[in-house]
Formats: C-alpha cells, structure tokens, sequence
C-alpha cells in the first residue's frame, strides 16, 4: 500500500502528464492536414473511459474538456483512491 503523500504525488504525476499529452494531441489535430485527424480522439476515449462514457453525455463532443480536465482529474483521484 502507498502512503497517502507519495500516492498524491504519483497522481499529480500522471495527471499533468495525461494533461500534456491530451494537449500534444490536440495540437496534432488541429496542425494535420488530414480530415481524419479527429480520429485521434478514440484513443483517449478508450484511455478515460468511464469519463469519456458521462462526459460526453453531459457536455456532447467536447474533447478537450472531457480529455484534459475531467480526463486529469479522473487519473489523480483514481491513484490517489487506489492507495487507501
């Protein structure tokens, strides 16, 4: 079992770097070329996936606020809940 510092720290961690890494990706999709770009987006629904599932019920297709802030969170409080 982690202790509870170390398992906030680790999540903020893989919070801001799922944050960075859903803002890499819409910085690909917005400088392709190609139309299909926006298909992108499935894998980080596949990687958040019982956030994309409610957020994309409440807010409809917004990406990035499903993905970088809702999507962050989500890793944050699921590492930090998995140590108690």
């Amino acid at each position: 079992m982690i202790p509870f510092k170390e398992a906030s720290r680790i999540g903020a961690v893989v919070g801001v770097s799922h944050l960075l890494l859903v803002a890499l990706t819409a910085w690909y999709e917005s400088a392709a070329e190609s139309v299909q770009a926006g298909v992108v987006w499935i894998f980080w629904a596949v990687i958040d996936f019982p956030v994309s599932l409610w957020g994309y019920s409440l807010f409809g297709l917004q990406f990035l606020l499903v993905h970088a802030v809702i999507g962050s969170l989500w890793w944050l409080i699921l590492i930090i809940v998995s140590s108690l």
